[in-house]
């Protein structure tokens, strides 16, 4: 039987894949839901992001598979690894996993998330800016490589076929 998270992750890659648009404003929608998925507004990552895929007249659902990826199941661990990097960067205390883990899990609304506090959340905003800058590029650059080589591929078969077909007509 296949993880139901590696089946999740494998339907969301050909989802994208599948996008009827071209490699740039797919890659370019992607790379912007990565960014707005890296940030610590859990909930309102798309309305976030909407106004930039707009603006730069790329895919909304690209956008939309790219933000998935900080989802119920995996925002505590890439929000915790977000807020260890900005403790490294900004000299902050660090407290565990488990107790990061509690702290987050009761959070209901945008005053929960203030309520964090500085301690917690500053680090965590430093880390996640880091996260976005760094993410958002490299998986434009790499989506729009495997989708150019998809399609690449796709119009080789293509021509095989009708040569095929010119052949034995």
């Amino acid at each position: 039987m296949i993880n139901p998270m590696k089946r999740a992750v494998r339907l969301k890659y050909l989802q994208l894949l599948r996008l009827n648009d071209n490699p740039h404003s797919i890659a370019l929608g992607f790379a912007i839901g990565i960014a707005s998925g890296a940030l610590p507004v859990m909930g309102i990552q798309t309305i976030v992001a909407l106004p930039f895929v707009l603006l730069l007249r790329c895919n909304v659902l690209g956008m939309a598979i790219g933000v998935w990826w900080t989802n119920p199941v995996t925002f505590i661990p890439i929000y915790y690894s977000e807020y260890l990097l900005g403790t490294l960067l900004g000299s902050y205390p660090r407290i565990s996993f488990e107790t990061f883990s509690n702290q987050l899990s009761v959070i209901k609304d945008f005053e929960g998330l203030q309520n964090l506090g500085g301690a917690i959340l500053i680090p965590m905003a430093l880390g996640a800016i880091v996260y976005a800058v760094i993410l958002g590029p490299l998986s434009y650059f790499g989506i729009k490589r495997v989708l150019e080589a998809r399609r690449a591929r796709r119009r080789e078969k293509r021509a095989k076929r009708e040569a095929l077909k010119a052949q034995s007509s």
